[in-house]
């Protein structure tokens, strides 16, 4: 399966929540680069990609489904996470729930961990896909684990991001 067949299967079957882990500084997707750039200039509006991403959030939280995503973030805010903030506005007023976790607090979290943790997705606390990238954060692949031993690992940590992020509003106020 591909990318975007995988998350669409598990985006559509969710029903309780969807859970998304943050953790590389700057992401190298090249769509996201060029609306990056944009931004950098100035320019605000979102392209189609968005505009769609924004449209599946809201038809989710339509669906009773809850969203959530940790964003660990590293200080100070480079302006690639300044310009990712820009854009979580957006989401948030359509269901998503942003969280932000210092790269400090979140090394202190994982550092018991019997895995070092990459980004990753779950769904309704099961469905687990791993998202691979490289060193300068292009995306290398997806893996859709089966292991219950290793989803239950990731639900756990889940669990743990959740109890240390603090929403993204209370963490750009401080």
């Amino acid at each position: 399966m591909t990318q975007i067949s995988l998350m669409e299967n598990a985006w559509k079957s969710a029903r309780k929540n969807i859970f998304r882990l943050e953790a590389i500084p700057e992401y190298g997707v090249p769509e996201d680069l060029v609306q990056f750039e944009k931004w950098k200039l100035g320019e605000s509006d979102l392209d189609e990609a968005s505009i769609n991403w924004l449209g599946n959030l809201n038809k989710t939280k339509e669906r009773g489904v809850k969203m959530q995503r940790v964003r660990v973030v590293p200080l100070p805010l480079s302006d690639y996470i300044k310009y990712e903030i820009y854009f979580w506005k957006h989401s948030m007023q359509n269901g998503e729930e942003i969280l932000f976790l210092e790269e400090k607090e979140y090394d202190r979290l994982i550092q018991p961990l019997n895995f070092k943790p990459k980004d990753f997705w779950m769904f309704d606390d099961k469905v687990l896909i791993i998202f691979h990238y490289d060193k300068t954060g292009d995306f290398v692949m997806e893996e859709s684990i089966t292991d219950m031993q290793t989803t239950n690992e990731h639900l756990e940590l889940k669990q743990k991001l959740l109890q240390s992020a603090i929403p993204m509003e209370e963490f750009l106020e401080k």
